[in-house]
């Protein structure tokens, strides 16, 4: 891994590797693992330094790639060191994923929250139902300093997920980042129900700024 952060050092990484073969072979040699992410359109990072993809660019970007380079593999058989971290009583889970009108979405948008609850809970059984719940709403809030939000308790805004612990998953592959989730029944935004059973349900945006 040292070598892997003297590889990383110079923020002009991207842009003085042309080739996306020198770029992976790189970071491997320097034990970093690289987790399915070069969001171009033209398949993953692997699938285009293996000459699978459609159209693999020429070069890592041009300013429009959005590429992860991750120790925490999200990949099954390679996901120990995530399930270490995952498991440790003081991680909180929370996406810094954002949605944009263009390009490929990022997975983690719509499936971290449903592969926390079904995959790593109820399946690999890291941790039980109500832990996984308190680590991705009270938890956070109570970290970053937020106020009546993250419990169901009088006084608290009601932002509600309301979801099925037997079927609740992760539904996102590499070709369809933006797949919903199952198990999802309800989600409620102050009090509103917005979205329901798959489908959007309110025509006005809910919300409000959270403050500290």
């Amino acid at each position: 891994m040292e070598h892997s952060a003297e590889i990383l050092k110079d923020g002009a990484l991207a842009y003085r590797w042309r080739s996306m073969g020198e770029l992976l072979a790189a970071l491997e040699a320097g034990g970093l693992l690289v987790n399915a992410a070069l969001l171009v359109g033209h398949g993953t990072l692997r699938q285009a330094v293996m000459g699978n993809s459609a159209a693999p660019p020429s070069r890592v970007s041009d300013g429009k790639a959005r590429i992860l380079l991750n120790t925490y593999s999200g990949v099954d058989a390679h996901d120990e060191p995530l399930r270490a971290v995952l498991s440790h009583p003081l991680c909180a889970f929370e996406t810094d994923a954002i949605l944009t009108r263009r390009g490929q979405h990022n997975p983690a948008s719509f499936g971290t929250f449903p592969r926390v609850l079904g995959h790593y809970s109820r399946d690999v059984g890291l941790f039980r139902l109500e832990e996984a719940v308190r680590r991705m709403t009270s938890l956070p809030a109570e970290r970053i300093g937020l106020r009546d939000v993250g419990r169901i308790v009088p006084g608290h805004w009601a932002d509600l997920v309301v979801f099925d612990p037997a079927t609740v998953a992760d539904n996102t592959t590499p070709r369809r980042a933006d797949a919903p989730p199952s198990g999802i029944r309800a989600v409620l935004i102050t009090g509103e129900v917005v979205a329901q059973d798959g489908a959007l349900t309110s025509k006005t945006r809910q919300g409000r700024l959270l403050r500290r």
